[in-house]
């Protein structure tokens, strides 16, 4: 019935309603900085009226609900985002090594080593019968040799280390997918209880979202909140409070022989005993990233690399078993003979030459056949040093340096396109976060504001209950007098 009680009840219910606004906006205020954090938002609304003669009458205010400012699409779009960004960021970061062990300044310096190698062979050609040049020439073929290897290595290595990370991210993706789990669990019993669980679905949010960082993924929403997590074209990985589990399996590829890591897949509830390989459904995230880097990149570029070396081999070792020694060999090969695979990893001089120096053909003629001078002359090792020079079929009818160059331009366009896309991924991850924001995030000065405004109404409310407690006591006494 209205009446003093009723008065008074109005300002409690104000008192709490009001006083509740201000604790979520101290939240708000004290999340302004959170990673992922939603702005929240009190729901108020007129309390049931009271039916009464001459009409109705309010009762007051009540709390609906407490909900968060979110954009189910926009928040969608930037864990999408934020994966390729991922990706994109990984791919700049191990493509800019091999472009800093091609830089010619501070890397391997391939070109100089080349270079070099042939330059001795010119300075062969002034002295043929020299020592110290000879000496030179051996030297300057182990270091153009340990230069290949020495790049192939630094190459095997980068892959090595994409295939660390692909376990290492395949464990991360476990953890997060546990944790997902198990806010799917708190949500889902805060839901049945009538609850809106704005904090537990912001921390599962940005959970989704360092996992788009790791792999991609496509999610479905169940009646009770839970999020069930789908990964290589559906497979699940999250179903409700269950989880499955990616494991890094070593597998021997039948054409190479390498062995590397695949991801393979245990469903939840599935036994461990029958995992599935997933490693090429895997569409994007840091392990397709170091998937890519592993398999197909640094293949390509050693297989170039290998190209030079075989070309460099072949076409040395022929000019060099057309020339003849200070001792009168001929016929001899100056570096290790080697296949087209594996040829800079396997790149090493002739030791035949290292123990012998005379054996370095300079001579176009036998120096030890009878009417020779016994001192060789220098014409092949002016052909020698001309090598550089020629233009082989195998490197697509270039030079040695011109195809070292065109590869290390090759690398360099590569990495720098790669920066590129990841430029223009930033500024699309920084567009759809500032559109994120503009729904989500916490203004304080909208806070501050909203604070004085239901600071304001507790007071009111605090006021009012006074007013009805001193009306009460005037009744009271009202009563008494009687």
């Amino acid at each position: 019935m209205p009446g003093i009680y009723g008065t008074l009840e109005i300002a409690r219910k104000s008192l709490f309603a009001n006083q509740l606004a201000i604790q979520v906006t101290s939240h708000n205020i004290s999340n302004v900085n959170t990673p992922g954090y939603s702005r929240q938002r009190v729901s108020l609304e007129e309390a049931i009226p009271m039916s009464f003669s001459p009409g109705q009458i309010g009762t007051g205010v009540v709390v609906s609900a407490i909900t968060r400012s979110v954009d189910q699409l926009v928040d969608n779009q930037l864990v999408s985002e934020s994966g390729l960004y991922s990706t994109l960021d990984y791919t700049a970061t191990v493509v800019g090594q091999v472009e800093a062990l091609f830089n010619e300044a501070r890397g391997a310096n391939l070109g100089g080593r080349i270079n070099e190698f042939f330059n001795a062979w010119d300075d062969l050609s002034s002295n043929p019968q020299g020592l110290a040049e000879r000496q030179a020439v051996v030297s300057n073929g182990e270091l153009l040799a340990s230069a290949f290897q020495r790049v192939d290595a630094q190459l095997r290595a980068f892959q090595e280390n994409s295939n660390k990370d692909v376990a290492a991210l395949a464990a991360d993706v476990n953890q997060l997918a546990a944790q997902i789990a198990g806010l799917n669990g708190k949500i889902k019993l805060a839901v049945v209880g009538g609850q809106q669980p704005n904090d537990l679905m912001d921390q599962r949010t940005v959970l989704l979202r360092s996992l788009a960082e790791k792999i991609n993924f496509t999610t479905l929403t169940d009646s009770l909140g839970q999020v069930n997590v789908l990964v290589a074209n559906g497979r699940t990985l999250v179903d409700g409070e269950s989880r499955g589990e990616l494991f890094a399996t070593p597998v021997q590829d039948p054409v190479t022989g390498e062995t590397w890591n695949h991801v393979f897949i245990r469903l939840p509830n599935q036994s461990a005993s029958s995992p599935e390989d997933i490693t090429s459904s895997i569409a994007s995230g840091q392990i397709k990233a170091a998937l890519d880097f592993r398999d197909t990149y640094v293949p390509y570029v050693r297989s170039k690399l290998d190209s030079l070396a075989y070309a460099v081999v072949t076409q040395v070792n022929q000019q060099h078993a057309m020339g003849f020694g200070l001792d009168g060999s001929t016929g001899t090969d100056f570096f290790q003979p080697v296949t087209l695979a594996g040829a800079a990893l396997n790149f090493t001089l002739n030791p035949a030459l290292s123990a012998n120096m005379n054996r370095v053909a300079a001579a176009g003629a036998d120096p030890t056949a009878p009417g020779g001078s016994g001192v060789g002359d220098n014409r092949n090792s002016l052909l020698l040093a001309s090598v550089r020079n020629l233009i082989d079929a195998t490197l697509g009818d270039t030079t040695f340096t011109d195809y070292l160059a065109g590869m290390v331009g090759e690398v360099g366009s590569e990495a720098k396109g790669v920066n590129q896309d990841l430029s223009h991924q930033k500024n699309i991850v920084d567009y759809v976060q500032a559109q994120r924001e503009r729904i989500a995030g916490v203004s304080l000065d909208e806070e501050m504001t909203n604070l004085i405004k239901f600071q304001r109404a507790f007071e009111a409310a605090t006021k009012l209950i006074a007013i009805t407690d001193d009306l009460l006591k005037q009744i009271i006494d009202i009563g008494k007098a009687g």
